[in-house]
């Protein structure tokens, strides 16, 4: 991992403000997307990469829960961090997209590599394109840092980001168009996947 004032900086604002199941997920999102990044040969700025990583959640810490949608209440955040800390403003940007766009499927791999692998490496924390590396890879890192009931407490966090601003779960409308619209339009809950071993942890 790379260690800057920076790094260790927003390393240590994370830990201050986050449960220890979402540290660690933010840790392992680094893990895997500098690792997929490495594997597919993308060239990408590790200091850059990290604090995208370290701080794509802070929208759902209790410090940082304002009024938008949590991965942009955390993109705001984290951009406030590094500009009051004097890191380049044109990077800021860059980290800014990275954690607003994290969540959103199929955007952020379009974008430069830093914006990519955050969003790749935080669903790879979920199981997502675990294929493209051995169970003992997992292993390894979940050993170091336990999952310790992730995907349940990460759901009750955005549960609790929901009850106080229902309004953001509103703003994705194609889905509810699908619904009312087509029939037999396939819905999918998010509560209701089932990721392999060893993500089911």
């Amino acid at each position: 991992m790379p260690h800057t004032r920076f790094t260790d900086g927003a390393t240590e604002l994370v830990a201050s403000c986050s449960s220890a199941p979402l540290f660690n997920h933010v840790v392992r999102t680094y893990l895997f997307a500098a690792s997929i990044g490495k594997k597919l040969g993308k060239a990408f700025d590790e200091e850059m990469l990290y604090l995208g990583c370290i701080m794509h959640d802070l929208g759902l810490t209790e410090k940082f829960i304002k009024d938008a949608r949590f991965e942009l209440d955390g993109a705001d955040a984290a951009r406030q961090y590094l500009v009051d800390n004097k890191f380049p403003e044109e990077k800021a940007e860059v980290i800014w997209d990275a954690i607003a766009l994290h969540a959103t499927m199929e955007l952020p791999e379009r974008k430069r590599p830093e914006i990519a692998l955050v969003h790749l490496g935080a669903f790879m924390d979920g199981g997502m394109n675990a294929n493209i590396f051995p169970l003992s890879f997992f292993e390894e890192v979940f050993e170091e840092l336990p999952q310790n009931g992730n995907k349940t407490h990460f759901i009750e966090l955005v549960a609790n980001v929901l009850r106080k601003k229902p309004h953001t779960a509103y703003l994705s409308f194609e889905k509810d168009i699908g619904v009312k619209m087509v029939e037999g339009f396939p819905t999918i809950n998010y509560c209701d996947i089932k990721p392999n071993y060893p993500f089911n942890r």
